[in-house]
C-alpha cells in the first residue's frame, strides 16, 4: 500500500495554510505538553480557535500545488469563531505519476485551515536552502475530517476520521528536492519542524495477496495516534491508544507456508498447527508509548557530510518504549496478556549500542486458544499440564557494554514457575571500541574477533512442566504414546553422542547430563567459564577444525540436577 495515500491529505494541507507569524531563525515549535502525555486527550478532543486571524485565498494556495496534483472542493468559507478557513468534501488527486495510470487521491469530507502565511510560503519556495536558515512558520494548525484515500489496486484501504497537523515550520529555501540532496536524510529533516501530527479512528486494510497467500490479510486501527514534535533531530513521542492489529490466512496461505518450510511444513497439518501459524490472530494494545528518540547530535554530523569521531558524545538515544494491557485472540479466544513490556533504555556510544535494557511482566497465558476446538485430545493434553492457565510470565533482556574499557555483556532471563524458566549470560572482555574502528578504519577484517576476548557464558533451564507437555503434543503429532517417547528420547540422545564422545572424551558427560534432563527433568546448566580469556578469533579458528577442541579451550561443563 502506498504511504504517499495514506498521508498525502496531510502533505497538501501543508502547502495549503493560512496568515501567521514567522517564528526566530533556528527555532521550531515546542510539542504539545498534553498531546505527549499519553493519559492525555488527543489535541483532535480539544476546541482550536485561532484569534485575528483572516481568510485563507484557497484558490492561490492550489495553484502552488502546480500540477502535481488536482484540488477541487465544493464550498469554502471563512467561520469567523474558529478562526479558520472551512473547506467541504475537498477532493485531492495525485499526479506524480504516469497519466496513463488512473490518478490516485483522496476525498476529505471536512478541512479546517487556521493561519496561512503567503509571504512565508513564497520566501520558502524562493529562498537558497541552508541548514542554518531561519524557520518561517507556514500555519497554525490544520484539521482534516472524514479522510477516506483511493482503494489500492490489491483491494487496501486507510480510512481516517481525524487528521489535524500542527504547527508547520519550514526553513527559507525549503526541504532539498534537488539531484545529490534528497537522499541527504539529515538536510531533509533539519528542513522542517512540526508540532505534531494527529490521527483519530485510523484503520488500514490490505486483503491476502494471490502473489503472496502466506503473508495474509492484515489489519491495523487506533483510535488515538500521535507524533509529537519533530524536529532538530528529536521526537518528543509518538502515542498510540486503543492500537489493534490482526492477521487471518485463508487455507491457500497456509498451504503456501507448508510447502516454504519444507518437511517441517508436516506440522502446519496436524493437531499444532495452530501453535505454530494461527489462522486468525489479533493483538490489541491499550497504549504504546516511544518517547525521548534524540537523533541531534548525529544529524549536526550529518548536515556537514561528516562521519562523527570516534570522541564524539551523544549522537543518538532512542529512547523510552512502553506498552501496556496487551492482550492476543485467536480465532476471538483470548490466548494471552501482558500487563506491561517496555524498553527502558536504547544508548548508544558514539554508533554503537552501549545499553539496552528490556522487562516484560505481569503474563499469563492459555495456549488451548491456539488450538482448533475440535482438536480435543490435543486440548486435553495441554490442560493436564496446566498450560490453558499459565500465569506469572515475564522476562528481562540486558545489554550493556563499557566501550573505553571494553568490558561488554548479555543476559536474558525469562518464563515463569507454572511452565519453565530459562537464563543465560555472556560476557566478553577486550571490546575497546576505539581500537576496534581504528583497525577497521585500517582495512583490518573481523577486528572485533581479534581484539575481543570470550570472558565466560552460562545458561540454565529449569523444567516444570515443560518436558511432560512436549511429550505428549509430539505424540498426537507423530504417533504413539508419550510414555514412550520420554523413554526412548534418552535413549536416542545417548545412541547419537557416541560418535562425539569417541572424538573428544569430555562429550560423553555432555550428553549423559542431557539425556538425563530430558528423561527426568530438573534442571540443565550449561556452563562455559575458561581459566583466562579467550580471543574470539581462536575460537572461531578452533571452531573449524571441528568442535573437539572447543570444550576444553572453553572449560565447558553440563551438568543435570533434579
Amino acid at each position: 500500500m502506498r504511504m504517499k495515500l495514506i498521508l498525502l491529505a496531510g502533505v497538501a494541507a501543508m502547502t495549503m495554510a493560512g496568515c501567521g507569524k514567522k517564528e526566530a531563525a533556528g527555532s521550531a515549535p515546542a510539542a504539545k505538553t498534553a498531546a505527549a502525555d499519553v493519559q492525555g486527550a488527543s489535541p483532535l478532543d480539544q476546541p482550536f480557535r485561532l484569534a485575528d486571524a483572516k481568510a485563507a485565498d484557497v484558490d492561490a494556495l492550489i495553484a502552488l500545488i502546480g500540477d502535481k496534483a488536482k484540488v477541487t472542493y465544493d464550498s469554502k468559507a471563512f467561520d469567523q469563531k474558529l478562526g479558520a478557513t472551512v473547506l467541504t468534501n475537498v477532493r485531492i488527486e495525485d499526479r506524480a505519476f504516469d497519466r496513463a495510470i488512473k490518478a490516485q487521491g483522496v476525498s476529505i469530507d471536512r478541512a479546517e485551515l487556521y493561519g496561512v502565511d503567503m509571504d512565508a510560503i513564497n520566501k520558502v519556495k524562493t529562498g537558497t536552502s541552508a541548514p542554518d536558515a531561519p524557520f518561517e512558520k507556514i500555519f497554525d494548525q490544520v484539521r482534516l475530517f472524514g479522510i477516506k484515500p483511493d482503494a489500492e489496486d490489491d483491494g487496501g484501504k486507510v480510512t481516517i476520521g481525524a487528521l489535524e497537523v500542527d504547527t508547520l515550520q519550514i526553513r527559507d529555501g525549503g526541504v532539498p528536492d534537488k539531484e545529490g540532496e534528497a537522499g541527504n536524510v539529515a538536510r531533509a529533516f533539519n528542513a522542517f519542524s512540526l508540532g505534531g501530527l494527529y490521527f483519530k479512528d485510523i484503520e488500514a486494510t490490505k486483503p491476502e495477496s494471490s502473489d503472496n497467500p502466506a503473508g495474509g490479510a492484515n489489519m491495523f486501527k487506533a483510535a488515538d495516534l500521535r507524533l509529537v514534535g519533530l524536529g532538530g533531530g528529536k521526537l518528543a513521542a509518538i502515542i498510540a491508544k486503543d492500537a489493534e492489529y490482526s492477521l487471518a490466512r485463508s487455507a491457500a496461505a497456509r498451504a503456501e507456508m507448508a510447502q516454504k518450510m519444507g518437511p517441517a511444513g508436516a506440522l502446519l497439518t496436524g493437531p499444532l498447527a495452530g501453535l505454530i501459524a494461527p489462522d486468525n490472530a489479533r493483538v490489541t494494545l491499550k497504549s504504546f508509548t516511544w518517547k525521548g528518540v534524540d537523533l541531534s547530535g548525529l544529524m549536526a554530523y550529518g548536515l556537514k557530510g561528516e562521519e562523527p569521531p570516534i570522541t564524539a558524545k551523544n549522537l543518538i538515544d532512542l529512547g523510552v518504549i512502553r506498552m501496556t494491557d496487551a492482550q492476543s485472540y485467536i480465532s476471538g479466544r483470548k490466548a494471552c496478556h501482558t500487563d506491561e513490556t517496555a524498553v527502558t533504555a536504547m544508548q548508544f556510544t558514539w554508533l554503537a549500542p552501549s545499553k539496552i535494557h528490556m522487562e516484560q511482566k505481569g503474563g499469563d497465558c492459555d495456549y488451548t486458544a491456539y488450538v482448533d476446538p475440535s482438536q480435543d485430545k490435543t486440548i486435553a493434553a495441554l490442560k493436564a499440564h496446566g498450560l490453558d492457565r499459565v500465569t506469572g510470565l515475564g522476562g528481562v533482556v540486558d545489554w550493556t557494554w563499557d566501550t573505553s574499557k571494553g568490558n561488554a555483556g548479555l543476559s536474558m532471563e525469562g518464563g515463569g514457575k507454572t511452565f519453565a524458566e530459562f537464563s543465560m549470560s555472556l560476557d566478553l572482555i577486550g571490546m575497546d571500541l576505539a581500537k576496534i574502528k581504528a583497525a577497521n578504519d585500517a582495512g583490518e577484517k573481523d577486528a572485533a574477533a581479534k581484539i575481543g576476548a570470550f570472558k565466560g557464558f552460562d545458561m540454565k533451564l529449569v523444567d516444570h512442566n515443560l518436558l511432560d507437555a512436549i511429550y505428549d503434543l509430539a505424540a498426537l503429532q507423530m504417533g504413539g504414546s508419550a510414555a514412550d517417547l520420554k523413554q526412548s528420547t534418552p535413549a536416542m540422545v545417548r545412541l547419537s553422542g557416541a560418535q562425539a564422545a569417541s572424538m573428544f572424551p569430555e562429550a560423553k558427560d555432555y550428553v549423559n547430563a542431557i539425556a538425563d534432563f530430558l528423561g527426568e527433568g530438573g534442571s540443565l546448566e550449561i556452563t562455559a567459564q575458561p581459566k583466562q580469556p579467550v580471543s574470539l578469533e581462536t575460537i572461531e579458528a578452533e571452531g573449524e577444525k571441528g568442535p573437539q577442541g572447543l570444550p576444553k579451550l572453553l572449560n565447558l561443563k553440563v551438568t543435570r540436577k533434579k
